[in-house]
């Protein structure tokens, strides 16, 4: 993290808009361990998967075949079947998921979500990255774009998921419903978006590691496809 932030020149970042990840405990080993705050929102994290969750992609593939299971995963309007809500996540001792077979259960969000329920929240039992637009695209310009123009923000770290992420970059770049289907997002590679200084507009993006990123984009769209998954 600390290398990230240096090679982004973000040594001054007003702050950290995160999913509810640990990242309050990655900062614990940088230098930047309280300098900023950070920003916690469900609008950021990853496409609710539906039944999906939980399973294996190469078994989707072979129940629901090429076309649908690559509509579904990849169409702007794609959406998988609603996971059960009346069931909760049972984990036993050293559970890998579902490498070892058992049943994915949605996890109490109860508990997880209390905070956004008692806002009359409506969280999701299946998402189609549309659906991801549209729950986090007000937050993008109610919070982050609107937080910048007030306190004249040069610069904040965003971590999110691959379809959050492919969220951002089509409201931001205005990539078309058609386009953002060709859209991959590689894991754990730096991407920086630069915006116009006056009016948020999308000027150009980059990956710190381009050629690793490329690599990586292409292992995401070729998942469940793998020949010894």
């Amino acid at each position: 993290m600390d290398v990230i932030l240096e090679e982004l020149g973000l040594k001054h970042t007003n702050y950290v808009i995160t999913t509810n990840t640990n990242i309050k405990e990655e900062l614990q080993d940088t230098r930047f361990e309280g300098s900023m705050p950070v920003l916690q929102t469900w609008r950021l994290n990853e496409r609710h998967y539906g039944a999906w969750q939980g399973q294996r992609k190469p078994d989707i593939l072979k129940e629901y075949g090429k076309e649908k299971y690559m509509y579904i995963r990849r169409d702007y309007n794609g959406k998988p079947p609603k996971v059960n809500l009346n069931l909760e996540m049972v984990q036993e001792e050293n559970d890998q998921g579902s490498s070892t077979g058992y049943d994915f259960k949605e996890p109490n969000r109860h508990l997880k979500y209390g905070p956004e329920e008692k806002a009359n929240e409506r969280l999701p039992e299946s998402e189609s990255l549309c659906e991801v637009v549209v729950r986090l695209k007000p937050f993008l310009n109610n919070v982050v774009l609107s937080t910048a123009n007030k306190i004249s923000q040069e610069s904040c770290v965003i971590v999110g998921h691959g379809s959050s992420v492919r969220s951002l970059l089509k409201v931001l770049e205005g990539i078309s419903g058609e386009d953002i289907k060709d859209v991959d997002i590689p894991n754990g590679i730096p991407l920086v978006i630069e915006l116009d200084r006056d009016n948020y507009s999308f000027v150009r993006k980059f990956y710190l590691d381009p050629e690793s990123a490329k690599v990586n984009a292409q292992m995401v769209r070729d998942e469940g496809f793998e020949k010894n998954p």
